[in-house]
């Protein structure tokens, strides 16, 4: 990959099985140490990550934040990843707390985020809209498709040109038009 991921916002949106978490363990190599809020075993395998394996979904997330921002403060890790971001991204929990300081404040502890969901309708606009990069795979659903669309009017011409099968994908940095590209 070719784009500076360091210090930046990424979101990665797409159905199952479309191609979200291959294109994250890629993604996760540019990194030195990614710190991984795990929710299932996707990540487990990634060489270079380091998995924090919660004991309760929703519990644990607090405690990973504030190690994550303790470890990103003393340059041990560089990237945190929340997979199934939108279980957590309740306007309530981005209002205050560790959530909203990561999200809003990352690359104050040198730290990139990494953003997997398979719902960015659910996701508050303000997290959504402040990403520097947003990968989306096949996604379905009008309220789904209208996030994009809104982001940019170019979604519209690129969603129907996603292919489950292809496991394509649209990328959009900040301040430029999304563009399709290929399956890695």
């Amino acid at each position: 990959m070719r784009f500076d991921f360091v210090n930046k916002k990424i979101g990665v949106f797409g159905i199952q099985q479309s191609g979200k978490t291959h294109f994250a363990r890629e993604l996760l190599k540019c990194f030195r140490a990614p710190f991984v809020y795990r929710l299932t075993g996707d990540f487990d395998n990634v060489e270079n990550a380091i998995i924090f394996k919660q004991t309760d979904k929703y519990g644990d997330l607090d405690l990973f934040l504030a190690t994550a921002k303790r470890l990103g403060t003393a340059g041990k890790i560089d990237a945190v990843v929340l997979d199934e971001f939108d279980l957590f991204a309740t306007e309530s929990r981005l209002s205050q707390g560790l959530l909203n300081e990561m999200i809003l404040m990352h690359a104050h502890f040198n730290l990139s985020i990494v953003l997997l969901s398979r719902r960015p309708q659910d996701i508050p606009s303000k997290v959504f809209e402040s990403c520097h990069i947003i990968v989306n795979f096949i996604i379905d659903g009008p309220a789904a498709k209208r996030k994009f669309i809104d982001l940019h009017a170019d979604y519209e011409t690129l969603m129907p040109h996603l292919q489950f099968e292809k496991h394509n994908y649209i990328l959009k940095e900040l301040g430029r038009p999304p563009l399709l590209f290929e399956a890695l």
